[in-house]
């Protein structure tokens, strides 16, 4: 094997520092708009997974629906307020919020949702919300407390 000149030393150099700096650049771009999520995002990921297992354990009661009908309800909560203010359909959003009958059928609901991205005329609008924090950033007050009012009626103790 021949030895290599100083020239490709150099080459070799010159590609592997351009490869790691396009790796960080690239990386910090993808955290920027949201499509890979920074450690921050995924450490309260993670934290809010944990809790959401600690609560559903601790929940005496089951379900009243089956995993298909949460993913289901949390989809079209997504999809009623995610594009922009103006198109957004909060009677729906409203109306599936209520659907919950129980403890454990809220923290389903909340499960599903997990944390999602808004859009604002297809531009990613803020970070990763969960159902709780896009819920009060969508809805009306009056509105959140109408859902929180059905919760109370239910015997949910969770609220918005």
């Amino acid at each position: 094997m021949a030895k290599k000149t100083a020239k490709e030393w150099g080459q070799i150099a010159i590609v592997t520092g351009g490869v790691i700096v396009a790796f960080l650049v690239g990386r910090k771009l993808l955290q920027f708009f949201n499509i890979v999520e920074t450690a921050e995002e995924a450490k309260q990921r993670r934290e809010t997974q944990t809790t959401l297992k600690k609560a559903q354990a601790q929940t005496k009661v089951k379900p009243t629906q089956t995993d298909f009908f949460w993913k289901s309800t949390a989809d079209t909560i997504y999809e009623a307020w995610r594009y922009s203010r103006f198109d957004d359909d909060k009677d729906l959003a409203e109306a599936k919020l209520k659907e919950p009958r129980n403890d454990a059928d809220y923290l389903k609901l909340v499960e599903f949702y997990g944390r999602r991205q808004n859009y604002f005329f297809g531009i990613p609008e803020g970070g990763l919300r969960t159902l709780a924090e896009a819920a009060n950033s969508e809805l009306s007050e009056d509105r959140i407390n109408r859902i929180n009012t059905n919760y109370a009626q239910k015997g949910i103790k969770y609220r918005l």
